[in-house]
């Protein structure tokens, strides 16, 4: 009789396990759905490109005099990695695009070469992939928004 027990009890405890894992895939099927047609040719258009850092908080930014190339990123196709430079600094990380023109920057990291005789705004540059949580290509400018619809960076394409 004992056994009888810890066997329906052990029965009980798996069952109950699987039918929680099923809706727990169930909800994240639901949370993920498919891009729709405009999300895929929005996203070909920011992914694979080179994109030149243009406006910062609101603020224009250009390339100074002693800078060796301008702030930028890239998104490669087929790896989900984003590099690109800092106006100072190398860096790289990883990205996803999600429905809705969703982005999420992650595992953002660069190198530390000191470059104090520039007035580069690095640190508030890799603020914007920590904060952008959307995109938008408008009149083939690229804008990183966070919140709702907060637009903290602006990008123009660029060619090497």
């Amino acid at each position: 009789m004992r056994l009888l027990f810890i066997f329906s009890f052990a029965s009980l405890l798996l069952l109950t396990g699987c039918s929680s894992s099923a809706t727990s895939a169930d909800s994240v099927a639901t949370k993920y759905k498919e891009p729709s047609a405009t999300n895929i040719n929005q996203s070909k258009l920011v992914v694979g490109r080179s994109w030149q850092l243009v406006e910062l908080q609101g603020e224009p930014i250009s390339m100074l005099p002693n800078q060796d190339q301008s702030m930028y990123f890239i998104l490669q196709a087929e790896s989900s990695l984003m590099n690109g430079y800092t106006g100072c600094n190398t860096m790289f990380g990883t990205y996803s695009l999600g429905s809705g023109q969703r982005i999420d920057f992650d595992q953002i990291a660069s190198t530390k070469r000191a470059c104090s005789d520039q007035k580069i705004k690095e640190f508030e540059y890799l603020q914007v992939f920590s904060s952008a949580d959307s995109y938008r290509v408008r009149n083939g400018v690229l804008e990183l928004n966070a919140g709702k619809r907060a637009r903290i960076a602006v990008f123009k394409p660029i060619e090497f």
